[in-house]
């Protein structure tokens, strides 16, 4: 894990209403993991717990087939309908099952605040590396539709910190595309408005939950260190993954 030391940092940004407004925050200091938890460390943890994900009890998760998004009643994170090793990220997982393995392992899930300062810094950057965009420092989609795309070298997921270009000012890797990653808060989409200036957590209830990040399956707008995404809690699809803190 890499310690985030406290400071204020400018969060949001003008882009999107769900992003408005600009405003400065200040974190006490936390860690975060330096890599999305992997395939690797996910199955230490289901070999000491037995534990059953979201997919595996209830229908499985959602993967693009080429023209839509259909719900596969095998995908899990044992298959998520591409090869994996154990040093890529694990997907196919809900906000549910990442909050589990956060907690086994002692940690908890990020808030978006810690999300956003761990990915940009206090400088205000657009993307973690600085504000112009450079397709080659992150593992993403092309701005075409499906977005998929292998010109980074990857079709879907890369290893953990195969992009060390594109590595946070505090040395945090893969905080741009690769997988979206779930965030310990709810989400509302006007929060920033009424949001607390000091280690805000989000709002107290909702119907889903935050994930930051982009993937290997979205363009560069969602790479962004500002952007925001959400979900049910409980889905699971074939680009989620999630890193821990404390």
């Amino acid at each position: 894990m890499i310690l985030i030391p406290a400071r204020e940092f400018t969060m949001g940004s003008n882009d999107y209403d769900e992003e408005k407004p600009i405003h400065t925050v200040y974190l006490d200091a936390y860690y975060i993991d330096k890599y999305e938890v992997t395939v690797g460390q996910f199955r230490k943890f289901v070999e000491a717990t037995g534990y059953k994900t979201d997919a595996e009890k209830s229908g499985g998760a959602y993967v693009y087939t080429g023209s839509t998004w259909e719900k596969k009643a095998d995908a899990s994170w044992r298959n998520p309908y591409f090869s994996q090793s154990d040093d890529q990220p694990v997907v196919c997982v809900s906000w549910n099952d990442a909050s589990a393995y956060a907690a086994w392992a002692g940690k908890r899930l990020p808030t978006e605040a810690e999300r956003e300062k761990a990915a940009r810094g206090t400088d205000g950057r657009k993307y973690p590396w600085g504000n112009e965009w450079n397709g080659s420092y992150c593992n993403h989609g092309s701005d075409a539709s499906p977005w998929t795309d292998a010109s980074d070298g990857y079709e879907h997921t890369a290893p953990v910190g195969s992009f060390p270009q594109g590595a946070s000012p505090y040395g945090v890797m893969d905080m741009a595309g690769n997988v979206w990653e779930w965030c310990r808060d709810w989400y509302d989409k006007d929060y920033y408005q009424s949001s607390p200036s000091r280690n805000p957590t989000g709002p107290s209830s909702g119907s889903f939950r935050v994930l930051r990040g982009g993937s290997w399956y979205y363009n560069q707008l969602n790479c962004r260190s500002s952007a925001r995404l959400y979900n049910n809690p409980q889905l699971r699809y074939f680009n989620f993954g999630f890193r821990c803190a404390r």
